[in-house]
């Protein structure tokens, strides 16, 4: 297999590379900096099942929709949350133990400093997380579109070791909410 070129939303013509990876003939990895989601890097992976009309016009409507995706992923996590779910779970790991580990109070006190004071502490963290990275498996059924959350980009302190996954099928409907790390 070769190099291929494509056009895509967001990035423009991009080169898809062959990989030997199990299931997927092709990969485009890129990050995306000062995005209309604020001052964060995310990055982004795109896998082909194969190299079809068919999964190159999903892609590029998943890219195209994007902005459109991350508010249906964070609206179903929030409400996972308030459901005492899994990103209930994340949200209390992250504020009983290792924030504890990665923060001073005043540095802990510093960065909740950037949410609303008005909310209790769990629902602040929960409103400080922010997408760090899209996969798109074109061709995967279930986990369409994979959304990473994170608390930042920071690899220091840890925040890309443990992250809140909304995974979401082709019509956009979230399938599932899990962490990974």
């Amino acid at each position: 297999m070769e190099t291929q070129h494509l056009e895509l939303p967001i990035f423009g013509n991009v080169v898809l590379k062959y990989f030997d990876i199990p299931d997927w003939e092709y990969k485009y990895e890129t990050y995306l900096r000062a995005y209309v989601f604020g001052e964060i890097t995310i990055d982004i992976s795109v896998y082909f099942k194969e190299l079809s009309d068919n999964y190159i016009s999903k892609v590029r409507q998943v890219l195209t929709d994007i902005q459109k995706i991350n508010e249906i992923a964070t609206t179903a996590y929030i409400s996972d949350y308030h459901n005492g779910s899994n990103a209930s779970d994340y949200i209390q790991e992250w504020h009983e133990d290792i924030f504890k580990q990665i923060f001073s109070d005043d540095e802990f006190h510093a960065f909740l400093a950037q949410s609303d004071e008005s909310v209790p502490v769990k629902e602040r963290l929960l409103s400080l997380l922010r997408l760090v990275g899209i996969g798109i498996y074109a061709g995967a059924d279930e986990n369409f579109i994979v959304m990473d959350y994170a608390f930042g980009y920071d690899i220091e302190k840890g925040f890309r070791d443990d992250m809140l996954v909304v995974k979401i099928n082709e019509r956009y409907d979230v399938t599932e909410i899990t962490n990974e790390g």
